[in-house]
């Protein structure tokens, strides 16, 4: 029932979201661009090499997207990789990073049930990394009913995401419960996911990722 009502107020909410993609396509027009990937379609074929798990890999924004590349340059050693971002920043980003590696580079799908089912039935991930903050209903619900793993790497949770989550509680801890594991940055993060529902087995802390990159020479 709970996420049948958060699929409804989705659902009536749409238009909105399809708005203020136009709205902010005039000063971005890649806002507009791959619209269809936003209901989780796509057009894209993708040859993946049969021997190897699929992982979805999701990065909000920019600089989600620059934070995990280290990361997931090294899991494309090990699996197929599909890339989802939110915002275009994020996608131009991605695919300057990953123009020499087989990787594929979406926009994710909203988190209106059938969008996701959708994307993720074409797909067929066998894990799903999101990187950071982003749990969405849907997507959590989606994965727990096919025993399609959930890990949040490098688990952030601000003291204004916490609040903002601790008000949607009704909504949000059923999905906090379904996480199959969280990395945290660290020891105040981990317990303000532990308290919006996360299981303490599913809890580690492992610092910040970030903080592992290289910065550039000049």
């Amino acid at each position: 029932m709970k996420l049948f009502l958060y699929n409804l107020i989705l659902l009536i909410l749409t238009p909105i979201f399809g708005f203020r993609i136009f709205y902010k396509s005039l000063y971005d027009k890649d806002y507009r661009s791959n619209l269809l990937q936003r209901f989780g379609i796509s057009k894209q074929t993708y040859n993946f090499a049969s021997d190897k798990k699929i992982i979805w890999f999701h990065a909000v924004s920019l600089g989600e997207v620059i934070g995990s590349q280290n990361i997931i340059k090294n899991l494309t050693n090990e699996a197929n990789i599909i890339l989802t971002v939110t915002t275009p920043t994020g996608l131009r980003k991605a695919k300057e990073l990953y123009k020499d590696h087989d990787i594929y580079i979406s926009y994710a799908a909203w988190d209106f049930y059938l969008f996701v089912l959708n994307f993720i039935n074409k797909n067929q991930p066998d894990l799903i990394i999101i990187f950071e903050t982003e749990v969405w209903p849907s997507m959590i619900s989606i994965a727990s009913r096919k025993d399609i793993p959930v890990i949040i790497s490098n688990g952030r949770m601000s003291e204004k995401s916490y609040q903002s989550y601790k008000k949607l509680s009704f909504f949000s801890r059923d999905t906090f419960q379904k996480l199959t594991l969280v990395l945290a940055q660290s020891s105040a993060h981990a317990s303000r996911f532990m308290d919006l529902g996360v299981k303490s087995e599913s809890l580690k802390i492992t610092g910040s990722v970030k903080y592992d990159l290289k910065p550039s020479k000049s």
